[in-house]
């Protein structure tokens, strides 16, 4: 899976992540982590704390990856 994805699954639950809990639980690497949480709130994908260094999707993101999965899911069946 692509460090995009991979974080963006992380975000589906809407709740802030701290950058540092990102990496952890990916193990990606800081750099890795910094580069993509920017890149995905350059295009307002995520909203991005960068004092506090956390992270969470967008609204509107959250609502289409959450209908994107359940189409998967019913693909699926």
């Amino acid at each position: 899976m692509m460090p995009t994805d991979t974080i963006l699954r992380l975000l589906e639950n809407g709740k802030w992540h701290y950058l540092k809990d990102i990496e952890k639980k990916t193990h990606l690497n800081s750099v890795k982590v910094e580069n993509v949480t920017e890149f995905l709130a350059m295009y307002n994908f995520v909203k991005l704390d960068e004092a506090k260094q956390k992270v969470k999707l967008d609204p509107p993101t959250n609502r289409f990856l959450k209908r994107l999965r359940q189409l998967e899911n019913e693909e699926k069946q």
